[in-house]
């Protein structure tokens, strides 16, 4: 699934999304309007600087 396909489902369909998302087994990283960071699909978790 493209980058931009992604997006756009997140978008479009907001929290309904994630079933989706992990039907796919793609990387997703998406940060919510409040800053919180939402991972799936084995994408790395963030590491402290």
């Amino acid at each position: 699934m493209a980058a931009n396909t992604v997006t756009t489902a997140a978008i479009v369909r907001g929290e309904r999304v994630w079933p989706l998302l992990r039907s796919t087994d793609a990387p997703v990283r998406l940060v919510t309007v409040d800053g919180e960071v939402l991972t799936v699909g084995g994408w790395p978790e963030d590491r402290a600087a």
